[in-house]
């Protein structure tokens, strides 16, 4: 029997894909259930069950596929191979033409990453403060386990939020309503200290600066709070990258920084992060702020 529902297929409506969805998805689940966590060819055979749940859980909502979210969403530490799987389709839906199935979409993949942040800062707090790498190596496979799934989110709210790398067109278009769904996401990713997810949840904002431009300020100076402390303000492209805002924002947005105490404070604790560690552009700008 054929589980796997194609790639290719998955923003197509879970109807059209399986005629006979009740018969392919109680084989789904027979093999879900028996099939171990690990061993040879194992992953890509959950991987294709999981793709039917996903697609008769957020088109059909389907109580049985429903119930199989929950079960993963309930133990993360045992079902993270699986929730990667998940997240991945959800993403295909993110800018889905049906606005339930968008809404259903984003609805999971935050109740997804509510789960993940809650086991992460948990064993944060048991771990108090050792290095990673002298950790056990099933604590690091397990604590790997859930950054990576969390920053897997983030990338794939920076991949279909329109954002591109380097120097934007100018008439490059700008989704409100995606903006809206994703900050939710995007405030709850942005005490994720880690320079990756912290890249990519500041890559996405900075795409936003149109469409909230104080929003999208105060919280990437929350993101650069949290992920200085692991680095993140030595990156070039970090500093690349905020340069390139604080700029616009400069150019674009003087009144709201007269305005607005809080985005002026907030513009000055980013640059002094950048500051702190001699990059010239950073140090710069600072001289530009008395034009405020």
């Amino acid at each position: 029997m054929r589980l796997l529902i194609g790639e290719d297929r998955l923003k197509q409506r879970a109807g059209s894909i399986i005629p006979n969805f009740r018969s392919r998805l109680d084989g789904a689940l027979q093999v879900f259930d028996r099939m171990p966590a690990e061993g040879r060819g194992v992953a890509d055979v959950r991987d294709q069950c999981c793709n039917i749940f996903s697609g008769l859980g957020i088109w059909r909502q389907e109580a049985a596929s429903l119930a199989v979210f929950e079960r993963l969403i309930g133990a993360p530490d045992e079902y993270h191979r699986d929730l990667s799987r998940v997240i991945f389709d959800l993403s295909a839906w993110l800018l889905e033409e049906d606005e339930e199935i968008r809404k259903r979409a984003f609805g999971l993949l935050e109740r997804i990453l509510d789960a993940l942040l809650a086991v992460a800062r948990a064993m944060d707090a048991t771990l108090g403060g050792r290095p990673f790498d002298t950790l056990p190596k099933q604590e690091q496979e397990r604590y790997g386990g859930y950054l990576k799934n969390i920053d897997e989110i983030a990338m794939r709210l920076y991949l279909n939020s329109g954002a591109v790398r380097g120097t934007p067109p100018v008439d490059i278009q700008v989704n409100p309503e995606f903006y809206q769904l994703a900050k939710p996401l995007l405030e709850k990713l942005a005490s994720m200290g880690h320079p990756h997810t912290a890249h990519s949840v500041i890559d996405t904002l900075v795409h936003f600066v149109p469409v909230d431009p104080p929003g999208v300020l105060l919280l990437i100076a929350e993101v650069v709070k949290a992920s200085s402390a692991h680095g993140y303000h030595y990156e070039q492209l970090g500093e690349e990258l905020i340069v390139c805002m604080v700029e616009r924002h400069l150019a674009e947005y003087r009144p709201m920084l007269r305005e607005r105490l809080d985005c002026h404070a907030a513009l000055m604790e980013i640059l002094d992060v950048f500051v702190r560690v001699g990059w010239p552009q950073a140090h710069q700008l600072t001289y530009r702020l008395g034009e405020i």
